[in-house]
């Protein structure tokens, strides 16, 4: 580390509050070893946040171990520095600067991490329920929400921004809750772009399509995490065991795995509930000889769906009679019956935006919930279509 006390202070410019922490902590004692012990951490991890913060402060221009002291305003970066010797035979340097590509999904990263060592353990472990019915499971089968998408009647037919998202899945999670039998577990299945945007750009990560978002991407995140929150907590008052599972959608893959990891702080005290956080496109969960499947739907054939299954669980499918797979994507109803297995796409709660209206997209907008017994699979399911919640 060849940093002297005033080039350590210096780097403090290229900090988020939450690495400032660590750099203030190397000012004052010296080393990474001493830093770690004073911040109860991994002297590795202290090493690596250091190292980065390096890179960013370079990017920018300040590297004294590399005689490099060029700083750039913020949200630049250099792109080459050219030394020069005029007529007097004096030598200048100039600096190209060129507007900086951020690392989108690190900055993100980091505002993750910093909000859920806030949220650590926050939710109270609720009271279990007197249950009967253990032999079955429930899934709530969220489509996909769009919380952020912006809709605007006089364009598309209908309205819609986040809180009209948080208004109509907290009632039909209600109306379900109600109908639905008081079963041992819950499933709470969401089948992938929970969020109407991955970042900032409000562009779909893939196709870069303009997206119209309501509101500011630190507001969409906070409020998009919190509505799970609720509703994870609304199906703790009627089951004993909630299960979680964010399928990785084509609008917000990113947000949707640190949502993961964001609601596997907030419940880290509550055993009742279990986030399945694994960042996979396919995820199956097996219910005594009931098979369940999630994925979006936006990356293979449903057709294609049964061989998949069978290859991914050659070690159970034995074990499984009843097979299901969740989809969503599409925002309407289909359903395919193979041989092997049953693949089910859900409509969804959101309007549409004024893309899909004006390119002739319509499908019904509701939320079901399917009830599945271990040795039986499917045997009920509710509806609750948008006009009774609305």
């Amino acid at each position: 580390m060849k940093y002297n006390k005033e080039e350590l202070t210096t780097l403090l410019d290229y900090c988020t509050p939450l690495q400032s922490e660590t750099i203030k902590a190397i000012i004052d004692h010296g080393n990474f070893s001493k830093a770690a012990q004073h911040l109860k951490k991994d002297e590795s991890s202290i090493r690596r946040m250091f190292y980065k913060i390096q890179s960013i402060a370079s990017s920018a221009g300040f590297a004294p171990q590399a005689n490099l002291n060029h700083p750039v305003p913020m949200g630049f970066a250099i792109k080459k520095i050219s030394t020069f010797t005029n007529k007097n035979g004096e030598t200048n340097e100039w600096v190209q600067k060129v507007a900086k590509e951020e690392d989108r999904f690190n900055a993100m990263q980091e505002a993750i991490e910093s909000l859920c060592s806030q949220v650590e353990g926050k939710s109270k472990p609720v009271r279990n329920i007197n249950i009967v019915d253990d032999d079955l499971l429930t899934a709530y089968i969220i489509g996909d929400q769009h919380h952020s998408m912006l809709s605007w009647h006089e364009e598309t037919g209908d309205d819609y921004d986040m809180c009209i998202s948080e208004t109509l899945l907290t009632n039909a999670v209600s109306h379900l809750t109600d109908a639905t039998r008081s079963t041992q577990s819950a499933l709470i299945v969401n089948c992938g772009d929970w969020f109407h945007g991955n970042d900032g750009t409000n562009r779909t990560p893939k196709s870069g399509n303009v997206l119209d978002v309501d509101g500011r991407l630190t507001k969409i995140i906070r409020t998009g995490m919190q509505l799970m929150v609720k509703i994870i907590d609304k199906c703790l008052l009627k089951h004993n065991t909630v299960m979680v599972r964010n399928a990785m959608g084509n609008h917000s893959y990113t947000l949707e795995m640190f949502m993961s990891e964001f609601l596997s702080a907030w419940y880290r005290n509550e055993p009742r509930v279990k986030i399945f956080n694994e960042p996979k496109p396919f995820w199956y969960h097996q219910f005594g000889k009931t098979l369940i499947a999630v994925t979006h739907g936006d990356t293979v054939k449903p057709s294609d769906l049964g061989e998949l299954m069978a290859s991914d669980c050659e070690d159970i499918w034995s074990e499984t009679k009843h097979r299901y797979w969740i989809l969503g994507h599409v925002h309407s109803k289909h359903s395919w019956e193979m041989r092997t297995c049953i693949a089910e796409s859900f409509n969804t709660l959101a309007a549409k935006d004024a893309w899909h209206n004006e390119h002739g997209y319509r499908s019904k907008r509701n939320m079901t919930a399917i009830t599945y017994h271990k040795q039986h699979g499917e045997i009920s399911r509710n509806t609750v279509d948008i006009g009774a919640i609305s």
